[in-house]
Formats: structure tokens, sequence, C-alpha cells
């Protein structure tokens, strides 16, 4: 899980830094992140502990003991075997009931934070231009941060310009308790303003008032955190459970089915032999003296048949691009239904499968601690993943059909588990080298033999 939460961290760190947000936040959205992983985590560590389980009974001669005493090792496994099913099962569980709820909340409060603006922070010498309608300018701050110096305000709040400037010799800057309002407190400095003739539109000389102490309050509610409505996210196929996504897939088919009924409708208008001026014909070749149907009417007639022939021709192109393309959109979103419905269960049965490759394979191996099965479980399910995320991609470009493309990777895993299973209950030294060597000066000598 930490691995998993560090990469979300790695992949967003950009849109997190540099915003102010408060340890709540950061906490709320790691909760709704490391929740949504859960389906995800489970297999890995169930695939790493049973490597590290069983590789420990047979390091130390454990495995071996309890198969002398005519222990077989199916019923070493079962326990263990009954104690992930029931991990599967609670997986399924988080997958489609907690999951949804923790992706709709986790996609918002993102949402929220990349609308946020970064947080408010003046520096020394430099404008800031965070504030809308307004630059700011402080030549030094105090050790405070309250205290400033050689300040510079630009007002262009009447979106007409640059027509209001105030420059303070010193001055205090404070925010509210809510850090919804910023307070200025200037001391000794000039307020310049450019004034506006409304009936000429002609501009005269900036109006200059010096003063020894003004305040400014400036508007900060743009730099809090804005929680959107849930609604407005509740509708993406990855924050619904399987009954949510059974009744979502039997519209989008309904929409299809509707698409492609009113592309027919469209199109059936527009087909017909041939049209004269005001006055439609029955299709009959024996009116025709002349084998080309154009040439049995004037010039005139013929231009505007071949007129109206492509005004309907561009006509019938437009309506057919058009519900192509919507029937496409909803095909490619029925598979992403289709694909998130099966990977509910895809994530749940990889528990079992985990079980059945890491139990067997530390049985083999028989290596504990984290070394060896840390590194072999990493392979073995990055190899998982891979396989994983190639089905999805072809599933949703329609190589594959959405229940191939998911369930791919744990079809690929079962033999697998299967192989390695059966090479346990056999204890078949499939990782001893010294066997292989042991093999191969066999096929050495026969060769020998042969060339003899």
């Amino acid at each position: 899980m930490f691995v998993l939460v560090m990469q979300f961290l790695w992949l967003w760190i950009d849109e997190l830094v540099g915003k102010g947000l408060g340890t709540k936040v950061i906490t709320e959205l790691l909760i709704y992140q490391s929740t949504t992983l859960i389906p995800l985590a489970l297999p890995i560590s169930i695939l790493l502990s049973c490597i590290m389980t069983f590789g420990n009974l047979g390091q130390h001669y454990e495995m071996v003991a309890m198969k002398a005493a005519g222990i077989p090792l199916r019923k070493i496994m079962m326990p263990i075997f009954i104690f992930c099913i029931l991990l599967s099962v609670l997986a399924f569980y988080i997958a489609n009931v907690v999951v949804p709820d923790s992706v709709l909340k986790s996609k918002m409060l993102l949402y929220d934070v990349q609308q946020k603006k970064p947080a408010f922070n003046i520096k020394e010498g430099i404008f800031y231009n965070g504030i809308e309608s307004f630059s700011i300018k402080v030549g030094k701050k105090s050790d405070d941060g309250k205290h400033i110096e050689d300040i510079m305000i630009y007002d262009h709040s009447s979106n007409k310009g640059l027509t209001g400037l105030v420059v303070a010799e010193k001055g205090i800057m404070e925010m509210s308790a809510d850090t919804s309002y910023l307070f200025f407190t200037l001391f000794n400095g000039c307020r310049y303003e450019e004034l506006e003739n409304k009936e000429s539109h002609n501009t005269l000389p900036f109006d200059r008032t010096e003063f020894r102490k003004q305040e400014i309050i400036l508007d900060l509610t743009g730099f809090k955190l804005s929680r959107s409505n849930e609604e407005l996210f509740k509708n993406n196929y990855q924050m619904l459970n399987i009954n949510e996504l059974d009744d979502e897939s039997d519209s989008i088919k309904k929409e299809i089915e509707i698409h492609k009924a009113n592309l027919k409708n469209n199109l059936v208008s527009f087909f017909h032999i041939y049209d004269t001026i005001n006055q439609r014909r029955e299709p009959d070749t024996k009116v025709f003296s002349k084998s080309n149907i154009l040439e049995n009417f004037s010039k005139q007639d013929r231009l505007k048949m071949i007129n109206n022939a492509l005004n309907s021709a561009r006509t019938i192109k437009g309506i057919s691009s058009f519900n192509i393309s919507e029937t496409e959109m909803s095909e490619e979103y029925l598979r992403k239904i289709y694909m998130e419905w099966h990977r509910k269960f895809t994530l749940s049965f990889a528990c079992i499968i985990f079980f059945f490759i890491g139990a067997p394979f530390g049985t083999i191996i028989r290596k504990g601690g984290l070394g060896m099965p840390m590194v072999s479980a990493v392979i073995i399910f990055v190899l998982y993943y891979i396989i994983m995320v190639m089905g999805e991609k072809f599933a949703k470009e329609g190589v594959m059909t959405p229940i191939v493309g998911t369930w791919l990777a744990s079809f690929i895993m079962i033999p697998l588990g299967a192989f390695l299973t059966y090479k346990a209950s056999i204890d078949s030294n499939l990782f001893n080298v010294d066997a292989y060597i042991k093999f191969f000066i066999k096929i050495k000598n026969i060769f020998k033999k042969e060339g003899k």
C-alpha cells in the first residue's frame, strides 16, 4: 500500500505542492486514494506473504517434517486457502461498495485541488499577480512577514488598464482570522488615479493624493479550496457498483439502438431514382429512350438533378458521420462499463490465483525473509499487471471483447499456479541449480556416446 500511495503522490506532486493545502486535506486525499488501492494491493500482499510463509517453512525444514508425518501439501495449504477466499470476498465487497464512493470523493477532491490557486506568497522585489485585478510589489519584508517597506500596488479592477497606483514607504500586511481578506495598513505614501471625462472620453492628468495612513482590503476568497458538488461527478462508470453498472449498460444499449434507428430513418428519405422539377416519377426503364438516364432530360433539368443529388449526398454524409461518431462513442463507453464490471471480480479472483502461485513457489524455493520473496513477488506481479493493462487496452480499442481483455491476465496466470502447485506437491527441484547441472551433464554424456 505504501508503494502504491507513493506512486500516486509522485504522479500528482505538481498539483499538490505550493497551494497551501492543510494537513486535513492531504490526509483526506490519501485516505480516499488508499481505499481505492486496496483491491490492487491485496493480491500482491497475498503473493508476498505466501512466498515468505511457505519459504520460511521450507527453509527451517518444517515443511519436510510435516510431509514426513504424512500431511500432504494440500492439507497444509487448506487453512490459508480458506483465509484467502475470505480475503477475496472482502476485496470484492470493497471494490463493489467502498471503492466507487472513494473514487468519487478522491476525483472530486483532486479536481478542486487542481482548480485552487497557488498559496498566497508575496516575495521581496517581485511583482505578485496572484490576486485578481491587483499587482503588488514589496521592496523588503521583516522576519515576521507583517512589516513591509517600499510598497507599490497597481489597481486595474476597472478593466480599463492600470488606472490606479498606490505607493508607500512602509506598512503592515495582515490576514483576517479566516484568511479570507488581506489588510494593508500603509504609511507615508501617495495615491495616483487616472481620471476620465465621461462626455468626451478624453483622459485627464492623474489625480495625486498624499496620505500619512491608508488602509486597503483585498479579497482572498479565491485562494480557498472550494468543494464541488458530488452530483457533478457521480455518473462516471468508475463510481458505480455492479447494479448501477448494469442499469447504465442498459441505458447505453438503448442509446446505441436509437442512433442506429435515427441513421436509418434519416437516410431513407434521400434515396430515390430521379426527381424532375417538382414531380417524382416511378422507376420504369421503359420510359427512357436512351440508356443514359440523364440524356433523357433537358440540360436545365440535368443540372438541377445533379445539384439535388450533390446536396443530398452532402447531407447524407453529414448525418452518417454524426450518427456513426455518436454510436462509436457510446460503444466505447459501453466497453468501459463492461470492463469495470468484470474488474470488480478479476482483482478479487487474483487473490486466489496468487495464493496458488505464492504458496507452492515458496515451498519450492525454500527461502524466507524479505529478500528472495520480495524480488520474486514483484516480478510475478509486474508480469501480471503488464498483461492486465495490455488486455484492458485491447478491450478499450475493440480488439478484444471486454471479458477476454479483462480476464486475460487471470487466464495466463491460472496455468502457472496449477503448474507450480503440481511441482510443489511432488517435491520437484524446479529451482535447484544442481539438478539442472546434472540434467545437462546427462545430455552431454548421451551425445558423447552417440558420437563414439
